[in-house]
Order: structure tokens, then C-alpha cells, then sequence
């Protein structure tokens, strides 16, 4: 295969996002990295306080945590939704902006409410984090296949 098509990405992409599917809800997420300079820009930015522990690995797995929340809430994670279903269960279309708390009660998009899903859900925030870095999904040639689905 041509090194172009394997490797090119999609900056637009990268930057507006795309949708990752859960189910009966939805996250849209940018690249950690590529064209997504506000998230680089902040990841240097939040680091800088916490050079030395860095350097000295000496960051408590939970304060780590919380910085990367906090960054994927400001420049990862775009908004959410949920799938509004007909009986049948066929998507007849979304409630943008909200997805079910541990309650099922409606949970709106905003940062803090962001952070918390993060926090309170490793596993996912692991998934996320994952997503946002697999260059697979930015590939042009992959965005364009998608895109024609």
C-alpha cells in the first residue's frame, strides 16, 4: 500500500472530531496529538507545574489521573449523546448534550460533569484515551471509508 494512504491523516478530523458509539450513546472526541494543537498546547502547559514529579516519577497515580480528566475534558472529549429510539428500537435520532448518569438520570455536557465521568469510570477513560491516540482513526484514507458508510 502506498506510505501515503496508510499514514495521512485527516486534520480536520483530528481537530472537529469524530463520534465514538457506545451503544445508546455517543462521545465525540478529537486526536491527543496530530492537528490538535490546543491539546498538546495544554498538555505542555499543566505539565509544566508538575515537572519534578515528573521527572522523578514521583506523581501519585491519582493526581495523574485527575491532570489528564481535566485536559481530556478541555481539549478531548467534544460533547456527548444520547440515541433516541422508536419501539422498535431503530435510532430515529440523538438528545445532544446529555447522556444517562449512574442514576439513568440525564447527565448534561459541560467540564466538571466530564471530569467526573472520567474519574468515576477508569475503564472507559482508558477506552477514550486509546481511541483519541489510535492513528487508525484519523487515517484519511479511514475517514473517507467511514464517511461513504
Amino acid at each position: 500500500m502506498n506510505p501515503y494512504k496508510m499514514f495521512k491523516t485527516d486534520g480536520t478530523v483530528e481537530t472537529e472530531g469524530l463520534w465514538l458509539d457506545y451503544g445508546d450513546f455517543e462521545i465525540r472526541i478529537a486526536r491527543a496529538g496530530g492537528a490538535n494543537t490546543k491539546y498538546k498546547n495544554a498538555l505542555k502547559a499543566r505539565l509544566k507545574q508538575y515537572k519534578h514529579q515528573v521527572e522523578n516519577d514521583l506523581m501519585s497515580d491519582e493526581v495523574s489521573r485527575k491532570l489528564m480528566a481535566g485536559i481530556y475534558a478541555d481539549t478531548i472529549i467534544l460533547g456527548w449523546r444520547t440515541k433516541v429510539r422508536d419501539g422498535e428500537g431503530n435510532v430515529t435520532g440523538y438528545n445532544d448534550g446529555f447522556i444517562p448518569d449512574e442514576n439513568d438520570e440525564p447527565m448534561e455536557w459541560n467540564r466538571e460533569n466530564c471530569v467526573k465521568l472520567l474519574m468515576d469510570l477508569p475503564v472507559m477513560f482508558t477506552d477514550i484515551h486509546s481511541q483519541a491516540n489510535s492513528v487508525s482513526n484519523w487515517r484519511a484514507e479511514e475517514v473517507k471509508r467511514n464517511v461513504k458508510k
